[in-house]
């Protein structure tokens, strides 16, 4: 089971590091982990715009 990602640093530090192992002991195709590595991407960048939306939000004085 994959752990909960509230963070992109969430994704690219702990989940992706498991996919070669979990390919390596058949617990996912190959397909899967391309896949999921493409959900991470879309996942992570998504969750930077945020961030730096909320960053830019915050130099301009606005509220995030």
């Amino acid at each position: 089971m994959l752990p909960e990602v509230e963070a992109s640093n969430t994704a690219t530090c702990v989940i992706v590091p498991q996919l070669p192992d979990a390919v390596g002991n058949s617990m996912a195709a190959l397909l899967e982990a391309v896949q999921i590595m493409g959900l991470i991407e879309t996942f992570r960048k998504t969750l930077e715009t945020s961030e730096l939306e909320a960053r830019v939000a915050a130099l301009e004085g606005g509220t995030a």
